[in-house]
């Protein structure tokens, strides 16, 4: 039976109590500080009507009075008269905590009858944190003890050479669509042009990266390729906790954007602005059609499926492959002219982030192409509403 050692024990509490203090007076100073902040608006009106005890030397007993019985008197009057004081000061500052309450509730609603999609988003971002963090979605550690997707089947450079092989055929099929005797003729601005354009690379993408993630399944099986009826569902729950938080990232972006003297268009990309500028022409609904159904099953293969893969197989962290796969997803989208601000790269970063995650999460490569569907046929009905 092994002894008991008195000394280690008291050495162990008194270390435990030497953590402890540090905390406590911490907690104390909050507590203290909270006190002095909710009853400082009420301290001058109080102390100006604070009843004081009258103890004056005219007041004061005879000397033939016993003096024991004179001071308790005195003791219990002043005890009594110190009660009502501090009744009176309780009293006024639960009025004036009351009365802020009250105010900052009703600037809140008005707050919220001036913007009410900036606090639906906040509403919106709060809740899925709390999802999130309840459900072990994206807490430390979530994506670890989720399990990691099988991808050490195939070298990180295969990996790297369907994505670029995919990003290539994009490029071919729009060259192909100009190269076709389509009446294409430059600097191809006409929306018939852009629309043609946009259907031929992406859907020859598609093609390509189709055949690809199918040779891929068969040598890694596990390593996410899958769509079926429960990647819808994990889409759509996925997109209701992603949303409101990609919302709330663009407009803080585009609130700091317009703080530094920059005007903010609402519109950030070539494609919804061609459509709020012409909607009611075939070729812009073309345009849209292929941003809502084409477009994110090719990008959603390409990043997440090849290029997130790569990183995973090289770093063997989910995060880290998350991360870095955003990084070239939310750039991607401001080159080639298309003038897309900072604040709304940073709203697709945060997006990416939040693809990435389902990905690594429900590893089907259905669940984020369902989020990425569903984010851009939202983007078009908000366009929709603008233009009306």
């Amino acid at each position: 039976m092994p002894a008991f050692n008195l000394s280690k024990l008291y050495k162990k509490n008194l270390n435990t109590s030497r953590q402890a203090k540090p905390q406590a007076l911490f907690l104390f100073c909050i507590a203290a500080f909270a006190v002095l902040l909710l009853a400082s608006p009420c301290i001058v009106p109080a102390q100006a009507s604070l009843p004081t005890a009258n103890l004056s030397t005219a007041n004061l007993p005879l000397a033939n009075q016993p003096v024991a019985e004179t001071i308790g008197e005195h003791a219990t009057a002043a005890t009594e008269k110190i009660a009502d004081a501090a009744q009176s000061v309780a009293q006024v500052a639960a009025d004036t905590t009351s009365q802020t309450a009250e105010a900052a509730a009703a600037v809140a609603q008005h707050k919220f009858q001036q913007d009410p999609l900036f606090w639906t988003y906040v509403v919106g971002t709060i809740v899925a944190l709390i999802c999130a963090f309840a459900f072990d979605l994206a807490r430390p550690g979530s994506l670890a003890r989720a399990g990691s997707r099988g991808v050490a089947n195939i070298p990180a450079y295969i990996w790297f050479i369907c994505a670029f092989v995919c990003l290539a055929s994009m490029m071919l099929g729009t060259t192909a669509a100009v190269s076709l005797p389509l009446g294409f003729t430059k600097p191809y601005t006409d929306i018939r042009e852009l629309a043609l354009m946009s259907l031929f690379g992406f859907g020859f993408g598609l093609i390509v990266a189709i055949g690809l993630a199918r040779l891929l399944a068969i040598a890694e099986p596990n390593s996410g390729f899958t769509l079926d009826s429960r990647s819808f569902i994990q889409g759509v729950l996925g997109t209701l906790l992603v949303f409101p938080i990609v919302g709330l990232v663009g407009i803080l972006g585009a609130l700091i954007h317009t703080r530094l003297g920059y005007s903010v268009n609402p519109i950030s990309h070539q494609t919804l602005q061609v459509f709020h500028d012409n909607p009611n022409n075939v070729w812009a609904w073309v345009m849209i059609a292929t941003a809502v159904l084409i477009v994110p099953i090719l990008e959603e293969i390409i990043y997440r499926g090849m290029l997130q893969s790569m990183f995973l197989r090289v770093f063997n962290a989910p995060w880290i492959a998350i991360l870095l796969t955003s990084i070239p997803f939310a750039l991607m989208h401001s080159i080639g002219g298309t003038g897309m601000p900072w604040y709304a790269i940073l709203s697709l970063f945060t997006f990416s982030i939040g693809l990435g995650i389902a990905f690594e999460r429900t590893k089907r490569i259905g669940v984020p192409i369902i989020m990425h569907a569903l984010f851009n046929a939202a983007n078009v009905g908000f366009t929709m509403l603008m233009s009306k």
